[in-house]
Parts: C-alpha cells; sequence; structure tokens
C-alpha cells in the first residue's frame, strides 16, 4: 500500500492523559482517541506508508505487523471518513 496519509491542514491534536483530542477547525468537530489512536494521528505527517505507520506502531507494542496493519488501516479509513485526512 503506497497511499500516505496526512493530516487536513484545518486538523489539530492535542495529547491528552487518556490519549488525544482531534480538532477539525473547519467543522468545529472535536473527537477523543486513544493513546495509539493519537500516536497514529501524530504520523500522518504525508512522509509515512499505512504500512510504514503500522510496523512503527508494531515494533513499539511487540505486536503482529499483519494485525496491526489491518488495525491502522481501519483506523484511518474511519479518519478519513470524518474528513480528518487525505492521502498523498
Amino acid at each position: 500500500m503506497g497511499e500516505r496519509p496526512i493530516l487536513k491542514r484545518t486538523v489539530r491534536l492535542r495529547e491528552e492523559e487518556f490519549g488525544g483530542l482531534v480538532y477539525d477547525r473547519e467543522t468545529s468537530d472535536i473527537f477523543e482517541v486513544n493513546h495509539i489512536g493519537y500516536e497514529i494521528l501524530k504520523l500522518c505527517t504525508g512522509e509515512l506508508t499505512v504500512d510504514e505507520i503500522a510496523l512503527r506502531i508494531a515494533l513499539k507494542y511487540g505486536e503482529d505487523v499483519e494485525k496491526v496493519k489491518s488495525d491502522v488501516k481501519s483506523f484511518l479509513d474511519s479518519a478519513r471518513e470524518r474528513g480528518l485526512l487525505m492521502v498523498v
């Protein structure tokens, strides 16, 4: 998968004790994400592919890369549906 996700310019992240808040200044939507969701979104800079993001998360948490790829892809698909990111 060669897609490189990037947060929209209007999206801001804020780390919180429970994970993070995602705020879209364009729509005023606010979403809560857990720690891993926050880490995934922080990696959405347009530089890493979905597979590279999944690999980083899998290595950090000692999880199976293939399972993490599936989870990361689902999370990013949901974020894209909410209009928080795009792919380059």
